[in-house]
């Protein structure tokens, strides 16, 4: 599984995600990287409440990527899997 966070920097750093290997792409900058995404395997978009992860897996489905998912709830539901 590729998690994909696409909150803004600031964001990250006040409320890392505790899944190693989480990459850092805000959606802002999405459009313009979205080619360094790896596609191998299936990409979960996450974010603060599952908003703007929901528009990233939109806009990497609408690019062709076909193993795309968001995190409904975003990192606030993060805090029942991971302690």
């Amino acid at each position: 599984m590729y998690i994909l966070d696409v909150r803004e920097l600031e964001e990250v750093e006040a409320s890392p995600l505790p899944i190693e290997g989480t990459v850092v792409i805000s959606l802002g900058e999405l459009r313009d990287r979205w080619e360094e995404i790896q596609t191998d395997s299936l990409i979960v978009t996450v974010c603060g409440l599952g908003i703007r992860g929901y528009e990233a897996a939109c806009m990497l489905q609408g690019k062709g990527l076909k193993e795309v998912a968001f995190l409904q709830g975003g990192i606030s539901v993060t805090k029942a899997y991971f302690k």
